[in-house]
């Protein structure tokens, strides 16, 4: 890593699952602690999802089923924590 600048030459499919949501992303391999999942912008576009912003939800269909994800934001220990339900 030079100046910020950091060079992904390996990839990994994660396997996921949110509830009953089940999927598999690609990833960049990067050195980092261990931690949470991203789904970013390049997911949220190849899944087609749509954000509903008042009430903190995403929703998609994926395999012919229609998902709502909905953020439960809690504070333990000073961190945030978010988990998705169904």
């Amino acid at each position: 890593m030079t100046k910020g600048k950091m060079i992904i030459n390996q990839q990994v499919k994660v396997p996921f699952s949110i509830g009953t949501y089940k999927d598999e992303v690609i990833c960049g391999v990067v050195p980092m602690e261990p931690g949470y999942l991203l789904l970013g912008r390049p997911w949220q576009y190849d899944m087609k999802i749509i954000y509903n912003g008042l009430i903190n939800e995403i929703t998609l269909t994926h395999l012919g089923t229609k998902f709502a994800l909905q953020s439960s934001n809690t504070f333990t220990g000073g961190q945030r924590s978010t988990n998705y339900e169904r």
